[in-house]
């Protein structure tokens, strides 16, 4: 754990009961059967989970960084991670014309990015 969290959070009769971080490591160095249970971080909090919930929530953040990982070594590029598409996003969904410039500039970056992919793959997002 490389930062203290902001809350802790135990299950106590199937229901979440919140703990100070120094109660939780003092338990954790204390009791044996505390310092068996699972935790995850959560938003900063610090959670119990079921070993279930547990081991899935691993699996899925080594998933998640192996696709970066290889998305990376591969060039590939996803919309989510193109600077500015959650601007822009934001700013295509404002229907009060508030903020002009700032949608110009998000519609400039895409339009940046999307010249960086190859001729066939920007004739298909463009059909889109």
């Amino acid at each position: 754990m490389s930062a203290a969290p902001k809350k802790v959070f135990i299950l106590e009769n199937d229901k979440y009961v919140e703990i100070t971080n120094d109660e939780h490591c003092q338990r954790k160095e204390h009791d044996r059967q505390y310092s068996k249970k699972y935790f995850i971080f959560v938003n900063d909090y610090l959670m119990e989970v079921t070993y279930e919930n547990y081991k899935s929530y691993h699996k899925f953040n080594e998933h998640k960084k192996y696709v970066t990982k290889r998305n990376k070594k591969k060039g590939v590029i996803l919309v989510p991670e193109i600077p500015g598409f959650f601007k822009l996003k934001t700013a295509v969904n404002l229907s009060d014309g508030s903020d002009q410039k700032e949608i110009q500039e998000c519609i400039k970056k895409v339009l940046e990015v999307l010249a960086l992919l190859d001729k066939k793959d920007q004739e298909i997002i463009r059909a889109i």
